[in-house]
């Protein structure tokens, strides 16, 4: 449980979803703009759309995924051999396989073709591990859809315990795996997704869209 908790973690850093993630992202759209007050000229480039190779969001964003995918890779790697209960090894690989998955819908959005990597790294890193080649962004979406699919089988839609509150479950894995094929203008299966979340029975909408 603690190696994934450290999937977990990254979540947090300030380069994922604490700030980097949701705030470049709310800048490039109409959702928000950049206080006049605030200067900081990398912040500023995401709502101009004048972002560069030297922006410092972009290469926090980065850092920060993969190091949560790197995580991800070793409970994937190390989990199954373990001897434990297996409904608790079904839910950890679940949530590992989601957290990836998560980690790289982020990376090909922003990016386009990024290095997919699904192994850990060795011990002595060779300079294939070092300097990665791209992937096109066509194969990492197939291995996001793979990823969630397997989570959406392998997580419970809830958790009883009030100290797993937060954990991925299957509506989760379902209801990014529904954006991920709107990304990719798959209505069909977009739609398909999205209903199966919502025909679960437990999932609503706020009345107020403020609320969010």
């Amino acid at each position: 449980l603690n190696a994934i908790n450290a999937v977990y973690d990254v979540l947090c850093y300030v380069d994922a979803y604490k700030s980097s993630v949701w705030l470049t992202q709310d800048v490039a759209s109409d959702d928000c703009n950049v206080r006049s007050t605030i200067n900081d000229p990398y912040l500023k480039a995401f709502q101009y759309y004048t972002i560069d190779a030297n922006n410092s969001y972009l290469a926090g964003i980065w850092q920060a995924a993969y190091l949560g995918i790197g995580r991800a890779n070793i409970v994937l790697d190390k989990v199954p051999p373990i001897d434990m209960d297996s409904a608790v090894q079904q839910r950890v690989l679940g949530e590992a396989h989601f957290l990836r998955a998560l980690f790289y819908f982020n990376l090909v959005r922003i990016y386009g073709d990024v290095p997919l990597i699904l192994k850990p790294t060795s011990a002595d890193l060779t300079p294939e591990e070092i300097y990665p080649s791209r992937t096109p962004a066509s194969e990492v979406y197939d291995q996001i859809i793979i990823d969630l699919n397997k989570a959406s089988d392998q997580l419970p839609d809830a958790y009883s315990s009030p100290a797993d509150k937060g954990r991925a479950t299957s509506g989760a894995a379902l209801g990014i795996l529904s954006k991920v094929y709107l990304t990719q203008q798959d209505w069909a299966n977009a739609r398909n997704t999205a209903l199966s979340v919502m025909e679960m029975g437990i999932y609503s909408l706020w009345p107020d869209y403020t609320y969010n």
